[in-house]
């Protein structure tokens, strides 16, 4: 059975009931181009921020690499198919108090109330160090894992206005999926 979920920002996602957010039954539709809720978790080698507690939003875009070439005398291009390129990932959610809230159980963000107005402080800070980082990041998501994205660079973060709590915070967070690759020095 699907039900829908409405996030802060008007999306839909659509979550089945009675599995994992992402234990999908034979059949169903692909998730690419689809936004999701998804629990996520982000670290690099000194910071660590679990956000199971309050799914964000995924959604994951893929794109090939096309090379097209005009030819003359020809009404069409070439084109020469090079691969794919890396996955576009943009997160949204908001991040409260993950010791006085859960979202599981709640069919509509509508039902949501919060029982603490205690400020995230720390979780805010620690997305902040995570988005600041000149690496690649480790996601942890069970989204992300049916694209074997394991890694991601984060190009630009958002956190915009908040006007539904006053003990919450939103963020946006645009980035790629990284392939690391090691390179062998050879003496």
């Amino acid at each position: 059975m699907l039900f829908d979920v409405s996030n802060i920002y008007g999306m839909m996602a659509r979550v089945w009931t009675g599995y994992s957010y992402f234990k999908r039954p034979t059949g169903t539709q692909p998730v690419l181009n689809k936004p999701m809720l998804a629990e996520l978790e982000l670290e690099t080698g000194t910071d660590y921020l679990n956000l199971r507690k309050t799914p964000p939003m995924i959604t994951v875009t893929g794109k090939k690499k096309i090379v097209s070439t005009e030819i003359a005398g020809r009404n069409y291009e070439v084109n020469e198919i090079l691969g794919l390129g890396n996955y576009s990932i943009s997160i949204k959610g908001f991040c409260v108090n993950p010791d006085t809230f859960d979202i599981n159980g709640f069919k509509t963000f509508a039902n949501i109330s919060l029982s603490s107005t205690e400020f995230p402080e720390y979780e805010l800070q620690t997305l902040i160090k995570i988005c600041e980082t000149n690496d690649s990041i480790r996601a942890i998501c069970p989204l992300l894992n049916y694209f074997n994205i394991r890694d991601i660079v984060i190009e630009s973060f958002t956190f915009p206005e908040n006007e539904m709590f006053e003990n919450a915070f939103a963020y946006e967070i645009q980035a790629k999926s990284d392939f690391p690759i090691e390179i062998e020095m050879i003496d």
